[in-house]
């Protein structure tokens, strides 16, 4: 039996634990491409909410040029939530990476996509032991249409 894509809403809570505004780089759709800005900047040790109608998508986030390390930190969020979740159960998934902004921005997004696909969980964390960039994420079903991504970006002490 083939799985049927369904759209899905996507409430996403994204947070920033570092002590840096962090901005919205780029944001890849691979649903509903012509939906919604680019998601905004996030204060220091803020929290935002969106509800997208994106069920598979991708979020790159980057912090200024700091002086210490020479470089900006990234962090890349992407979520599908395509899956088929009844039969036969196949779980929404997120793929979660994080680094200096030059390695992350060297990513395509084709790479991206490919990474996602290859997951097979609903939880991802990631420290990179070079920038300290630290992202954790996670997916849930609220109720049989929508879905909950709860996301962190945070510096490793």
């Amino acid at each position: 039996m083939a799985s049927m894509q369904m759209e899905r809403k996507l409430i996403a809570n994204l947070g920033n634990q570092t002590p840096e505004v962090i901005h919205a780089e780029r944001y890849m759709k691979w649903s509903n491409p012509h939906l919604g800005p680019l998601p905004p900047a996030i204060d220091a040790g803020n929290e935002i909410k969106i509800d997208y109608f994106v069920s598979k998508g991708a979020v790159v986030y980057v912090e200024p040029v700091l002086k210490e390390i020479g470089t900006s930190r990234a962090w890349v969020v992407a979520w599908d939530t395509l899956a088929d979740t009844l039969i036969p159960p196949s779980p929404n998934k997120v793929y979660v990476t994080c680094g200096s902004k030059y390695e992350i921005e060297k990513m395509s997004d084709d790479e991206i996509l490919e990474k996602l696909n290859e997951s097979t969980s609903a939880d991802g964390s990631h420290t990179d032991p070079i920038t300290k960039a630290t992202v954790e994420a996670n997916l849930s079903h609220l109720i049989p249409d929508c879905n909950a991504l709860k996301a962190n970006f945070g510096i490793s002490p």
